[in-house]
């Protein structure tokens, strides 16, 4: 039952009001307003009804006076329909306005019931506004505060209500605000009405923490990436971060046409400085050449590394390979003249360096490409007796012609293709492009050139040399359902993914396969799977080349989860009149079977082999039943 405290001096409507209010209500009844303060100090009341005509308190002004009483609601009687007594009354606090005349039961107990519930929630959102760590701060159209809880108050350090705030509030827009205590405010500004007339409620939360968090975590990431990016003996860029350079200089290189150039030190007899000087004096001797590198260099544009034991890359952007001979010899003098002798038994020892310069061709992804193409001119300075500076000579004839000047040379590789059947019909089903190297040199063969290309550290870029020429040789095939092109995991780590899929996409073919040579150490294979999975994503099949040569090939399956399986001549070859071999295939296939991936068989020769392998279900063969690899684009001079 609700606690009702009725104010009214007219006996016969108090007396009605009362009849309608019960049972439902126990009634107090009050004449006056003044003797209606000593019951309300007395007992406590879920609503009071006012009557608006009484004898201290006429036209309604009893409402304005209890309604500063935040302990219950308040119904103002009208003794007639006046909508301007009622508004009145609603602007001093009052819930409701009803006319005693036109009251009935249902709806006195409708306006109580709201009164109350509506009082409840305003105490609620009042004890939030009192307690609430956020400022809130309401502002009406002449820029004047007619609101401000605890919080804004100390946010801002002095009285708000009846001051201007000074600060321009557009609605829906989040901004900081810096507070005079040095705290950080996040302003949220919303329109809202006013007793009726617009206004704008602004939200104040205190991020200083979140802040300062924020620009700990920015210099934190900072310090991280520059840790991941520099090598912290030197202080120079390390590897990966030469790389990310690498990619900015190129990007101007192919956009604008710019020249750049790179320049390759090595530190001469370096193992010397550490058996005499200890690895202390080795430490410094790096330092020393660092500090040497990144003086001679143009701080803005430049970029040092270090990205071996004791050699170090320069990268000089919008510089011609002339140019980049000037800044080498300045580097090696000043190395020369550098105030560190090592002492060992015949006395100091000088540190030198010695140094390859060359232009970075425009095509160069990779970092080592760019060290591959300054590799020359280091080692003819080693030859040449150290502590100097050589560039990139003119080319040599092919009799003399080494490896370093083959992975220089586009037009020094030859590419062919070997087709790819359908074992049951014996159509054909595609291609496999192939490279073969100078015919008649030691290089011509595939095994040896890419042997000598991993020892002389130009694996990569002779790799990827050899996938543009057989993404481009593919246009002189006759049309096939897919072309399969090699590349090693490896390269595939290290080339930029929009360089490969530029190099892939001069393919001309409805299908691209990607091989990857199994017999390359893969290591972490959920790398190499995340670069499949970007080629997937292109359309673009990947295939696992080799599977049944190593150990790993299991292992590796699993991991990569390839779109093709090519099974390795050495678990192919002779299956059609060996038994024991047979079998051993037909437990690979079952295991490559559970995967779902398309199979070819490769190095198939003979029909019989061709008949068993087809009994296993293997889709696809390829072989010199079917034709040896011919050869699409001779040595010339014209490739790119």
């Amino acid at each position: 039952m609700s606690r009702v405290l009725l104010i009214e001096h007219d006996r016969d409507d108090a007396r009605r009001i009362h009849t309608l209010l019960r049972p439902k209500a126990v009634v107090t009844t009050r004449p006056t307003l003044a003797l209606a303060a000593g019951a309300i100090a007395e007992q406590p009341f879920d609503v009071v009804l006012a009557s608006s005509s009484l004898p201290d308190a006429p036209d309604g002004r009893a409402a304005a006076a209890l309604a500063r009483d935040p302990r219950f609601p308040v119904i103002l009687l009208a003794g007639a329909d006046s909508p301007e007594l009622c508004a009145r009354a609603a602007r001093s606090g009052a819930q409701d306005c009803l006319v005693k005349a036109r009251l009935d039961r249902e709806e006195l107990d409708r306006a109580i019931v709201s009164a109350i519930h509506r009082h409840e929630a305003l105490v609620q959102y009042r004890a939030l506004l009192e307690h609430c760590p956020d400022g809130v701060v309401i502002v009406d159209g002449a820029g004047v505060v007619v609101f401000a809880n605890p919080a804004a108050t100390r946010a801002f350090e002095r009285e708000l209500v009846g001051s201007e705030l000074g600060i321009p509030l557009v609605g829906d827009d989040v901004t900081e605000l810096a507070l005079r205590s040095g705290r950080t405010a996040e302003l949220h500004v919303a329109e809202v009405p006013w007793r009726g007339r617009p206004a704008s409620m602004m939200m104040l939360r205190d991020v200083t923490d979140r802040v300062r968090a924020t620009t700990e975590l920015a210099a934190a990431n900072e310090q991280l990436e520059r840790l991941a990016l520099v090598d912290p003996l030197t202080e120079v860029l390390n590897r990966r971060g030469m790389a990310v350079a690498l990619e900015r200089i190129q990007s101007g290189v192919r956009r604008h046409g710019r020249e750049a150039a790179a320049i390759l030190i090595d530190c001469d007899d370096f193992k010397a400085v550490n058996e005499t000087g200890g690895y202390a004096a080795g430490d410094t001797t790096l330092q020393l050449i660092a500090k040497a590198l990144s003086d001679a260099v143009r701080p803005a544009t430049d970029r040092v590394g270090r990205i071996g034991g004791d050699e170090f890359l320069i990268l000089l952007a919008e510089t011609s390979a002339y140019d980049a001979m000037i800044v080498a010899e300045r580097v090696r003098a000043r190395v020369h003249a550098a105030p560190l002798a090592i002492h060992h038994v015949g006395g100091p020892r000088r540190v030198t360096v010695s140094v390859g310069v060359a232009a970075v061709p425009g095509t160069a992804g990779t970092l080592q490409e760019v060290v591959a193409a300054t590799q020359l001119g280091l080692d003819l300075s080693k030859r040449a007796g150290k502590d100097r500076v050589t560039g990139r000579t003119p080319r040599a004839s092919l009799a003399s012609r080494d490896i370093l000047d083959i992975a220089q040379d586009p037009a020094a590789l030859r590419v062919a293709a070997q087709p790819i059947v359908r074992l049951a019909t014996g159509a054909r089903h595609g291609y496999e492009m192939l490279v073969r190297g100078p015919r008649g040199g030691r290089f011509e063969s595939p095994a040896v050139l890419f042997a000598a290309a991993s020892e002389a550290n130009v694996l990569t870029t002779l790799d990827l040399m050899a996938l543009r020429r057989c993404a481009r040789a593919s246009s002189l095939l006759p049309r096939a359902s897919h072309v399969a092109l090699n590349i090693y995991p490896s390269t595939l780590l290290e080339t930029p993914s929009a360089m490969l899929l530029e190099i892939l996409g001069a393919v001309e073919a409805p299908g691209v396969v990607v091989e990857l040579n199994e017999q390359e150490f893969i290591g972490d294979t959920r790398l190499i799977a995340d670069r499949a999975l970007m080629l997937r994503d292109r359309g673009i099949r990947v295939a696992l080349d080799d599977v049944g040569f190593g150990r790993s090939s299991l292992e590796v399956l699993v991991a990569l989860a390839p779109d093709v399986v090519k099974l390795d001549r050495g678990v192919v070859a002779g299956v059609g009149v060996d038994v024991v071999r047979l079998r051993a295939l037909e437990r690979l296939v079952r295991c490559v079977d559970a995967l779902g991936a398309e199979l070819v068989a490769e190095g198939i020769e003979t029909a019989a082999d061709a008949r068993a392998v087809a009994a296993l279900g293997v889709a696809y063969g390829q072989g010199f039943l079917w034709g040896k690899p011919a050869i699409l684009v001779p040595r010339d001079r014209s490739a790119n």
